[in-house]
């Protein structure tokens, strides 16, 4: 990925998996109520009282969804995150919680990162949600991207 400031990038594998999904966690900070614990390697836990769960997803592959060659990465993660709070919304319940997946072949660098995860947390923030988990893997074929929005709503106000 191109880098603006000239500055050197750092290869993924230099941080490793875990310390790569660190880094990105220590910037969100849970601020909803169901949100019991937060980003990590394993599950999160939130607890919804009365109203419905609801949930959307959307996957996003580059070569199909996107071009980065038009799209910066910072704008990947933020429409991919809108596009599955979006499907919370179109029901009419308020989305609380995010999960992200990314696939990244070793063209992408920690700075790459960096930038999804701006996106995905300028999208998170606008609309109030939290980012639970974040799973990071290796792919052959460029970037894929993934976000579970999960949410809640009152039972006689959804939508279909």
């Amino acid at each position: 990925m191109n880098n603006k400031k000239g500055m050197p990038k750092t290869p993924i594998s230099e941080l490793g998996k875990y310390k790569l999904i660190d880094r990105i966690s220590a910037r969100f900070i849970s601020s909803n109520e169901s949100t019991l614990q937060g980003v990590g390697d394993d599950a999160s836990v939130a607890c919804f009282r009365d109203p419905l769960t609801v949930s959307g997803q959307k996957l996003s592959l580059e070569g199909v969804d996107f071009d980065l060659c038009y799209f910066p990465l910072k704008f990947v993660g933020y429409k991919t995150a809108i596009h599955a709070m979006g499907q919370v919304m179109a029901m009419n319940a308020v989305p609380l919680q995010l999960m992200v997946c990314a696939g990244l072949s070793q063209r992408f660098y920690v700075e790459d990162t960096d930038e999804i995860f701006l996106g995905i947390e300028a999208a998170a923030k606008r609309y109030g949600a939290d980012v639970t988990a974040v799973d990071i893997q290796s792919s052959y074929t460029g970037l894929t991207l993934s976000v579970t929005a999960i949410g809640e709503g009152d039972a006689g106000l959804l939508t279909r």
